[in-house]
């Protein structure tokens, strides 16, 4: 078996300058890699996508037996906050057309496509104001938001964390709302089972 860590990042000094490509491959080596060439993605159709009918998705996220998604929980000028299911577009070729034809429902319809098996939401330190580019605020939660719902994760994220100053809702975030009404994970934070460890 294999470990591969995939994005396509709008420039490949981000795996340096972020550390990740070190901390990985102190584990597995070459398992970091910013794939921007289009022959590594295949076509998908999306034939129950409300406005996203087709895309193209990386090769190797299709084939795997398991994806994990490790969002870095940051603001977004577009969608309010950038996790789990904003953080999908990693991993496609395109990312032009969701932003031209309803950001928040083409981030929905791909969700089926690529739904984790498991969420890890890093909230160590989150940038809360001028995402994803920044520069912007940073403020210190230290957590890792695990969750086998990324639904629900991103909604538990996007209540625990301050954003542009002020505290959110999930409902009021456009693809989480949507996403719980075509019943792709839950927002009801105030139901869920919520453990914490300190380790």
């Amino acid at each position: 078996a294999k470990i591969s860590v995939l994005d396509n990042c709008f420039s490949s000094k981000s795996i340096s300058a972020s550390g990740i490509g070190g901390a990985c491959n102190k584990i597995e080596r070459n398992c970091v890699h910013n794939i921007t060439k289009e022959h590594f993605y295949q076509k998908v159709l999306i034939p129950d996508g409300s406005v996203l009918k087709q895309t193209k998705i990386i090769k190797e996220v299709l084939d795997a037996d398991v994806l994990i998604a490790l969002p870095k929980a940051k603001s977004h000028g577009s969608t309010g906050v950038s996790l789990t299911l904003k953080g999908n577009m990693g991993l496609i070729y395109d990312r032009g057309f969701f932003h031209s034809y309803g950001l928040n429902e083409c981030i929905v319809d791909l969700f089926p496509l690529l739904k984790p098996a498991f969420t890890l939401i890093d909230t160590t330190n989150v940038m809360t104001t001028n995402g994803p580019g920044g520069p912007g605020k940073i403020i210190k939660y230290n957590k890792i938001v695990a969750s086998t719902d990324s639904v629900a994760a991103d909604a538990y994220v996007t209540e625990l964390c301050e954003w542009y100053g002020r505290k959110v809702k999930a409902e009021n975030v456009g693809y989480l709302k949507k996403a719980a009404e075509k019943r792709l994970g839950r927002i009801d934070i105030a139901k869920m089972k919520i453990e914490t460890q300190n380790v």
